[in-house]
């Protein structure tokens, strides 16, 4: 083991070798030994050495920078401190490093530059021969002895110059290729003091300087900017070579330099050399603040005997050039300009001012823009407050700007007038504030001159409301139609205006519906109402004689329609699906006897004449009424009822635009589904009912329908809100306390081992296909239709395709239940889906005498079918699909379904 001797930084290194890895020491230390390590440079500052391992090309070079405990390799190796750290702290340490005094016979490349006709090559050589081939394939050849000499000692900047420029080379290095060896001949200029020379001189390096200097002088009342070559005077002295370098001497041999135009462009040298060109005095603020810092950022300027303006720093601003326009207008023409003539160019300052006109106000600066009335009043109340934008011209005075315009909202009996008013007393029209509001402007035009802005706090609380209401009275011909009434008491509360008697009135009825006064019921009427129709009789005729439509909506079952044909009164129309026809004729001639009824229907059809105040209904089904649209809609009718109203849920049906053209003084819609599959369904009803109170249907589905769709709860209370006083929906849990009790008894069916069988093969086989369908990605519901087959076979064996069966568990346990209930003296009703299941129940029936009537798809008489059973002598079942007994059917004969 080698005894370390004491080195003046002894401390500084035995921090390094703490830090190295064990392994890595070692190595480190066994390099030093094996004198790979060579001292460059050892002063005070700097420590350079270079660690040339056995099996690498290239000696790693090492420096140490004791003042600031430094360190640095130029090796890429991760491990901090690296091993050729290691080998060279081992050898300053152990005196194992090389130096010029005990180097052992090695061989380094020294460089020289040589004139070659007006060019200047770069020379290397080996000892005193001229190297002529790639640095590589010599080392190469000296490591495997096919070329005899003492082994050579390359470094990185050796192999980057041999890279960049190989020694075969038959010319002298262009401009560009001395432009890049200029940084690896630099260092080596550094690190090996007279490596690098020029004939007998050293030579240091320097550059790359720019091959033009320009100089500004004063002539004329002006100035000249004159482009001049380095080189030209005593200042830039020194020997230029056509291929780039400059040579210029120095009082310890010479300086080498790459000469660089720095992006000058041709044009550009052609202007500025000799005579170069004149700026005037009027041109010297753009020569200050763009030509000359432009060509400062690429080359030398100086300044001989020339007084040159000083350039200052000073932001950019907007300035606003605004003058009258054409038909009033107000014409603005932007610009970015310098409070200085001499202030320099802020380009991004420049370009955000260019960005906020764009953004913020639409400008584009130089390009004049021309603004109109409110906008024009908007533009001048937005840049009013903006400290940076400097406004000039006389434009805007021709805009004044009103304060405190201020809304006055009173009713006029059953109507209202709207007032805007400014502090100063100029009045605005409400129409032309509506609009501006509408259109989203800010401000809206006085009738006396000027503008004002717009009560926009004021606008989004009532603004809708008014707007609808002043549409709504040009419908009505300058009158607000009764349907509009709610409206108009609702805004009216909410502005806390003062209510007029019929108002008050309407308020009070709204309320509570059961609060409202007991119709005098006809004094035909052969019926005993329940309190719940009473109330909705109450209802149907407040509106009706109010002149508001009325959709009566109660659950199936509730009596609907013996409500309406309470209200019955003058000429009355009523429109009912073909099923019901028949059941409205009858129940009129039961409950109301003295009524006289006609059906419109038959080849010979036509309208019974009534005379003034007599009272006479006429039915007519859905499709007559499209058939014969004119026939209803040229009449006047006092009052007409669409029975199932949902039938004209599509707005762009005949039979819907033949219903919205009825003629009639008082409306009444029943339907217990009036929403059956979206919201949209309602708008026709209600346009029947009051036309406009939910607009166009275009303007329902974009306020309403989409938004309610979307999940919106404020658009979904505010619907609720318009079509409440106008629909009356009750339903069998509400008013079960005035309704026979109902008792649903579950039947609990076990199938028969035949019918378990029949049951589970079409369950394995369904299974199958089911997952065979979603598979192909099929939609579940198309899957969910092939579940079918599995409850027709729990029904009964013979409903499957290729099965034979003469009964089921399921028909057995109904033909018994069925049995008992008649055996009381109870009457029922059955439904199925399927009719092919009613023909099995039907020949079970014959086989027990069970007496009994069907209505299905195919039953033509089904207005007999129906009277016969509810007669009381009538079958004690009856069998019915469906979709043939779910719509208009009254069947109160039966009490157990």
């Amino acid at each position: 083991m080698d005894s370390t001797r004491k080195h003046p930084f002894d401390e500084f290194f035995s921090d390094i070798q703490k830090r190295c890895l064990p392994g890595i020491w070692s190595r480190g230390l066994t390099l030093a030994r094996t004198r790979a390590v060579r001292l460059e440079k050892d002063s005070e500052t700097e420590i350079l050495l270079r660690v040339k391992l056995p099996d690498r090309p290239v000696a790693q070079k090492v420096s140490f920078w004791p003042g600031d405990e430094d360190v640095f390799c130029d090796c890429d190796e991760k491990v901090e401190p690296c091993l050729h750290v290691a080998a060279a702290v081992a050898a300053l340490r152990n005196g194992f490093a090389v130096t010029e005094e005990n180097a052992p016979t090695k061989r380094v490349l020294r460089y020289r530059l040589a004139r070659e006709g007006a060019a200047l090559a770069l020379v290397r050589t080996v000892g005193e021969e001229r190297l002529q081939t790639s640095l590589i394939s010599l080392l190469g050849g000296l490591t495997s002895g096919r070329v005899a000499g003492p082994p050579l000692e390359a470094t990185q900047e050796d192999f980057a110059i041999d890279q960049i420029y190989p020694a075969e080379s038959a010319n002298p290095p262009s401009r560009e290729v001395w432009l890049r060896l200029l940084p690896y001949l630099r260092t080596l200029s550094d690190s090996q003091p007279g490596g690098l020379r020029f004939e007998d001189r050293a030579l240091e390096v320097g550059g790359p300087d720019p091959e033009y200097r320009a100089r500004v002088t004063a002539e004329r009342r002006g100035l000249r900017v004159e482009l001049l070559e380095m080189g030209q005077d005593a200042a830039t002295a020194g020997e230029k070579f056509t291929n780039g370098p400059r040579i210029a001497p120095t009082p310890a041999g010479a300086r080498l330099v790459v000469l660089t135009s720095d992006g000058l462009t041709a044009p550009e040298r052609a202007a500025l050399l000799s005579p170069g060109r004149w700026f005037s005095e009027a041109e010297s603020p753009r020569l200050v603040t763009e030509f000359l810092p432009s060509l400062e950022k690429r080359i030398p300027v100086e300044r001989i005997g020339a007084v040159v303006p000083t350039a200052v720093d000073s932001a950019p601003m907007i300035i606003l050039r605004m003058e009258p326009g054409a038909d009033g207008e107000l014409a603005v023409v932007p610009s970015i300009e310098y409070a200085s003539l001499y202030a320099r160019k802020d380009v991004p300052a420049e370009s955000a001012l260019v960005r906020r006109l764009e953004t913020e106000y639409r400008l584009v600066p130089g390009r004049r823009a021309n603004f109109r009335g409110a906008v024009a009043a908007n533009f001048l109340s937005r840049i009013a407050g903006d400290a940076s934008i400097e406004k000039r011209g006389t434009g805007a005075k021709h805009f004044q700007i009103e304060r405190g315009l201020t809304p006055n909202f009173l009713l006029d009996g059953d109507s209202f007038t709207l007032e805007f008013k400014s502090s100063s007393g100029k009045r605005a029209d409400p129409e032309a504030a509506l609009s501006a509001w509408s259109r989203g402007e800010s401000f809206v035009p006085l009738l006396e001159g000027g503008f004002a802005p717009l009560p926009y706090d004021w606008f989004e609380s009532f603004g809708a409301q008014i707007e609808r209401l002043l549409s709504l009275r040009k419908v009505g011909r300058g009158k607000l139609p009764p349907y509009a009434r709610p409206e108009l008491l609702d805004l009216s509360e909410r502005l806390g205006s003062e209510l007029a008697p019929g108002l008050r009135d309407l308020r009070r009825k709204l309320e509570v519906s059961s609060r409202l006064i007991d119709f005098p019921l006809p004094k035909d009427l052969r019926a005993d109402l329940r309190d719940y129709q009473r109330t909705g009789v109450n209802w149907l005729h407040f509106l009706t004689s109010s002149g508001m439509g009325a959709c009566l909506a109660d659950d199936m079952g509730l009596g609907k329609t013996i409500q309406a044909i309470s209200v019955i009164r003058g000429r009355t129309l009523v429109v009912a699906p073909k099923s019901v026809i028949h059941a409205w004729r009858s129940q009129i001639e039961r409950f109301r006897p003295g009524l006289a009824v006609s059906v419109y229907a038959g080849a010979d059809r036509r309208l019974v004449k009534v005379r003034e105040g007599e009272t006479h209904v006429t039915l007519v089904t859905y499709g007559i009424l499209r058939q014969d649209r004119e026939e209803f809609t040229t009449s006047e009718w006092d009052l007409a009822v669409l029975d199932e109203a949902q039938t004209i849920k599509n707005p762009r049906s005949q039979a819907a635009e033949a219903a919205h053209s009825i003629r009639a003084r008082a409306r009444i819609t029943l339907s217990g589904t009036p929403v059956e599959n979206r919201l949209s369904d309602l708008w026709s009803q209600f346009e029947f009912l009051n036309p406009g109170l939910l607009g166009t249907f275009e303007e329902f589905t974009r306020e309403f329908a989409d938004p309610i769709s979307n999940g919106n709860r404020e658009v979904t209370e505010r619907f609720r809100k318009r079509i409440r006083p106008f629909i009356l929906r009750r339903l069998k849990s509400e008013v079960a306390p005035e309704l026979p009790a109902r008792t649903e008894v579950v039947l609990v069916c076990e199938l028969s081992p035949e019918e378990r069988a029949v049951y589970d093969t079409v369950l394995a086989a369904t299974r199958r296909e089911v997952l065979a369908k979603l598979g192909e990605g099929v939609a579940p519901f198309n899957v969910l239709e092939l579940l079918l087959r599995l409850r027709q076979a729990s029904c009964h064996p013979a409903l499957v395709p290729g099965q034979v069966a003469n009964s089921s568990a399921k028909l057995d346990l109904l033909l018994e239940s069925l049995e008992s209930s008649i055996s009381e003296g109870h009457r029922a009703l059955v439904f199925s889906q399927w009719t092919s299941f009613l023909d099995l129940i039907e020949k079970k029936f014959s086989e027990r005498d069970v007496s009994y009537l069907r209505l299905d798809g195919g039953t033509r008489n089904r207005e007999e079918i129906t009277s016969d059973f509810q007669s009381p002598g009538g079958p004690s079942v009856l069998l019915l699909s469906l979709k043939a007994g779910g719509v208009g059917l009254t069947l109160t004969a039966a009490d157990h379904v």
